[in-house]
């Protein structure tokens, strides 16, 4: 009975192991064939133009427009052209130029007035001067005080943007004594004609 299980157990097919016959070498040659096929048809077809999705560097320049050189000297020369524009648009037309000549200036020059005042501070008397129209030339100052008359005293004109003055005069009181002073002041200019103006004060 033994017997004859054994011999049926050794009567069974054996399965073949297929996992264990393949060749990894075989597939990779055959892997690489393939790879390597498919390079030589994707060259042929590059090459012949049937494809193009090698893009060539010098058209793709070509095609993206002028260089940089190229628009460097458009840009100079649309600049000349601008500027030579101008210059005919705002030339001067020295033959038809209808534009009359310069008129003189006209004297503009303020009228000579003397607006003049005088104030006693102690012992002293000031005489104060504001001069219009007058930028120059020398002041003169008489005062008399009844039959008394000192000598005059001069300055100097001084220049101011708003007015001019007597360069100024301070006299002390016992220059004419105490009384009723006659101040007299004379401006007289480098050129032109002068102006003269009388005050009196009461000196103590």
């Amino acid at each position: 009975m033994r017997k004859q299980i054994q011999e049926m157990q050794g009567s069974k097919p054996m399965k073949k192991n297929y996992h264990q016959n393949v060749n990894p070498l075989r597939i990779t040659l055959i892997i690489a064939g393939l790879v390597v096929g498919l390079a030589l048809v994707f060259v042929i077809l590059e090459k012949t133009h049937v494809i193009d999705l090698v893009k060539d560097p010098d058209n793709s320049t070509n095609q993206t427009g002028p260089t940089k050189e190229e628009r460097e000297q458009q840009t100079k020369t649309d600049a000349a052209t601008k500027q030579r524009y101008l210059d005919d648009a705002y030339k001067p037309d020295t033959q038809n130029s209808n534009t009359p000549p310069d008129e003189p200036e006209t004297n503009n020059q303020t009228a000579a007035s003397l607006d003049l005042s005088a104030s006693q501070n102690g012992d002293s008397v000031t005489v104060l001067t504001k001069i219009t129209g007058i930028t120059d030339g020398k002041c003169t100052l008489r005062i008399t005080n009844g039959s008394t008359t000192p000598a005059n005293k001069e300055a100097a004109v001084i220049y101011q943007p708003e007015f001019s003055s007597c360069a100024g005069f301070s006299v002390p009181t016992s220059y004419a004594g105490t009384g009723t002073w006659s101040i007299t002041v004379s401006v007289d200019p480098l050129s032109g004609s002068g102006v003269t103006e009388t005050v009196t004060l009461e000196v103590k």
